[in-house]
């Protein structure tokens, strides 16, 4: 068993799937050490907070999706007693008498040996680094230009040729049945990031999406007598959330949707924690729910 956790940047009270689950395990711990810029949902829960710098008040460099390696550059020194990322990890190790692993004066340091270790990155360095178009992992050696396009030529295998295989459908875990009659898939909305526990910061963002809702098509909320903007309650084998209906024909008659970024109505209680058997990604886009009206005052 887990008795100890550190988190760092991540919100599992908010993200997770099956909160109540979520919530039992992190109350379980004997210890928790949370690293974040603000005080979350799972901050609320550890023992110590450790208050880290945002991105605006460090340095350091950022990988996209896209493998551009970017520089960070630092605007303005972190609030109170909030300390880079590296130099919390650093002092940390000196306390727990790792000093001698963890040397670094600097973030550069850091990265140059991420680079010595990651023949990827072997030919990044921060005089490369920095000018608007950065550098795209593969870069093996300081004369190589970065790979902007990968697999343009040839693919990776031995051949240079992809591979495409087939595969069986499996229904999701947990499919729709009499007492759960609906889809629950859920997801994203424009005006806000994963937790929202920096764009719900943020007045003007806040403002565009206040609070979450959940997605019925006009046929179901017909038939459950459900009407636009009225506050339902959704229930699935994991628990209830009460959040306001969004009538509307952008979803298919059978599935509802609901973003995940909103505390007050989080739609990770209801979601399923099955996990994909080779990945082991939640199913946060499938899970049997069913929708009451709210009748008690």
């Amino acid at each position: 068993e887990l008795k100890c956790m550190y988190i760092m940047g991540e919100n599992p009270m908010l993200s997770d799937p099956d909160l109540n689950h979520v919530r039992h395990a992190l109350e379980s711990l004997e210890f928790m050490v949370v690293q974040d810029i603000f005080l979350t949902e799972t901050a609320e829960l550890a023992d110590v907070v450790l208050p880290a710098a945002c991105y605006a008040e460090r340095g350091g460099t950022q990988t996209s999706t896209e493998r551009r390696v970017q520089m960070w550059r630092k605007a303005q020194d972190p609030p109170g007693e909030a300390k880079e990322d590296w130099q919390i990890i650093s002092e940390l190790a000196a306390r727990m008498g790792y000093a001698a692993q963890f040397p670094y004066k600097d973030i550069e340091e850091i990265f140059n040996e991420v680079a010595a270790l990651t023949p990827s990155y072997h030919g990044m360095n921060y005089e490369r680094l920095n000018k608007p178009e950065a550098l795209h992992w593969p870069c093996p050696d300081a004369n190589h230009p970065g790979t902007p396009i990968l697999h343009r030529e040839k693919f990776s295998h031995p051949d240079g040729i992809g591979v495409f295989a087939p595969i069986e459908w499996k229904p999701p875990a947990e499919v729709p049945d009499a007492e759960y009659p609906f889809v629950l898939t859920t997801g994203r909305v424009l005006w806000h990031w994963h937790t929202g526990s920096m764009t719900r910061r943020s007045a003007t963002l806040d403002a565009e999406v206040p609070t979450g809702w959940i997605e019925i098509n006009p046929e179901d909320a017909k038939a459950l007598g459900i009407k636009d903007k009225e506050k339902i309650r959704a229930v699935t084998r994991r628990g209830s959330v009460d959040v306001p209906a969004k009538v509307t024909p952008d979803i298919m008659k059978g599935v509802m949707f609901m973003p995940f970024h909103f505390a007050e109505c989080a739609a990770n209680i209801l979601t399923n924690n099955a996990l994909d058997p080779i990945a082991k990604i939640p199913e946060f886009k499938a899970c049997a729910v069913k929708v009451e009206k709210i009748t008690e005052a």
